[in-house]
């Protein structure tokens, strides 16, 4: 589970950099289908395990494990920090004037947290 916590990281800061100001809406949809995992593999485990055996168990931790693993490989290979056009000038939809640049956001240096938004300078 600790690979599981580095590609949760990643994938957060992604959806801020990629979603700007619309990073909360994204996550909310996100977290329904997280919610509606959880309660397929624990669906999958009622199929999966009748005798409460480990080697049950074992079936039900691999599946997970690779299903993680594959899902964390697509999250590498096609992830980015780059936004998207509909995001780029949507920051602070408060100021009558779109952000200055469309430039990478420096998520050393600047203020890019969902719940903190402002106008880069």
């Amino acid at each position: 589970l600790s690979c599981l916590s580095f590609s949760v990281y990643g994938f957060y800061r992604s959806v801020v950099l990629v979603g700007r100001f619309f990073g909360q809406f994204i996550v909310s949809y996100i977290q329904l289908f997280a919610g509606l995992a959880f309660f397929l593999s624990a669906a999958a485990a009622t199929f999966f395990v009748e005798e409460n055996t480990s080697d049950e168990w074992r079936v039900i931790f691999l599946l997970l494990a690779a299903i993680i693993l594959i899902s964390a490989a697509v999250f590498g290979v096609f992830g980015s920090a780059v936004p998207e056009d509909w995001s780029k000038d949507s920051w602070d939809p408060s100021v009558a004037r779109p952000m200055i640049t469309f430039d990478q956001i420096d998520y050393y240096t600047d203020e890019c947290g969902i719940l903190e938004m402002k106008v880069l300078r």
